[in-house]
């Protein structure tokens, strides 16, 4: 069904509020401009709203991402893949709804634009402000800026594409810096162009590197871990005992239930210790070893500390001692697993 003339006027509101920052969108497309819907938020999920742009619309062919418009220019930046001749069909689609001829550009998640509509004046209403109306000279410099910024983020595209692979929680900010180089872009900035570049270039490096790029060896790193590690495994045991200690008052009547507690808490003392002893051992191979042999002893050391990890993760008693209800202010497996990871960082990947 068409959209109603409280959504339209809602859609004019949103278009003109992306002006400010990009927001949400979703979109429905069908060939009749009657027959398509879009809806804009600043806070709903780009898939809500596509899934409520194809109730009002009923075309199945949708998309949805962010939304930004700059002058008379409607930039899209789609979470998934567009529908065929989208730019067009939306152009025709918001010429319908809002009344203004304008201008449309569809990119993908990685920032590459995948389409445009026909720029032709026979698209334009009469009248109708045209987003070439700058000065020739003023124009041609943002365009030319404009093609620059494309050019650098087509070539950062495998880029964008590891490291939203890496930290799928990286696509907001890592879109919202793209869409922000994109408008500098048309807006002939070349200054804040070249500040966004920058910081999505210090995102990338960041992501990827924690997402599981490559990482070198730290022995710097990991001979301060390993120095830290006793102290960790201590405080942890202390902890073992103060819950000990507690369960005993809080049990005395119960000697059975004590008894088992306890020897629940003795395997998990030698548990630590043995593992405490080995990962010292492999860890001063690590640090002593060859350069050509030190690979070995690191592949050792993760491999023990990844098996040891899951155990801690996975015992049914280690995973029920933090935040207990006998004494939930515990803490033992979190802070254990915190500094197996950070010695596992220092081993490189």
């Amino acid at each position: 069904m068409p959209m109603s003339v409280a959504e339209k006027d809602d859609l004019k509101a949103k278009l003109a509020a992306s002006r400010q920052k990009a927001l949400n969108f979703g979109l429905s497309l069908a060939t009749k401009p009657e027959q398509s819907a879009m809806l804009i938020h600043r806070s709903l999920k780009p898939e809500k709203l596509q899934k409520d742009a194809k109730k009002i619309g009923g075309s199945p062919k949708v998309a949805c991402g962010t939304v930004e418009c700059k002058g008379k220019l409607v930039m899209l930046t789609c979470f998934n893949d567009p529908p065929s001749t989208a730019a067009k069909r939306l152009k025709v689609f918001l010429k319908f709804a809002t009344g203004d001829s304008m201008k449309i550009q569809i990119m993908d998640s990685a920032g590459n634009v995948v389409e445009s509509d026909d720029d032709g004046e026979q698209n334009e209403a009469p009248g109708a402000p045209s987003v070439t109306d700058n000065a020739p000279d003023e124009a041609s410099v943002e365009d030319g800026l404009a093609a620059k910024l494309d050019a650098v983020l087509k070539k950062l595209a495998p880029k964008i594409k590891e490291a939203l692979t890496a930290n799928p929680r990286a696509k907001v900010p890592i879109l919202k810096l793209m869409q922000a180089i994109k408008s500098a872009g048309a807006e002939g900035d070349a200054e804040a162009a070249k500040k966004r570049l920058g910081q999505l270039s210090d995102v990338l490096a960041k992501v990827i590197g924690e997402g599981g790029g490559s990482k070198p060896l730290s022995l710097v790193k990991l001979g301060k871990a390993r120095i830290e590690w006793p102290d960790t495994r201590k405080v942890a045991l202390g902890e073992l005992g103060r819950l000990k200690a507690q369960i005993e008052s809080d049990y005395a009547d119960v000697p059975d239930a004590v008894g088992e507690v306890n020897k629940a808490i003795k395997m998990l003392d030698d548990s630590f210790s043995t593992f405490n002893e080995k990962l010292h051992d492999q860890l001063d191979e690590v640090l002593n070893a060859s350069e050509q042999d030190r690979k070995t002893h690191v592949d050792a050391a993760r491999d023990m500390i990844t098996k040891f990890t899951k155990h801690v993760e996975s015992d049914p008693i280690i995973s029920a001692l933090d935040g207990n209800d006998i004494l939930p202010d515990v803490s033992i497996a979190a802070p254990i697993k915190v500094k197996l990871q950070e010695i596992s960082a220092a081993l490189g990947a």
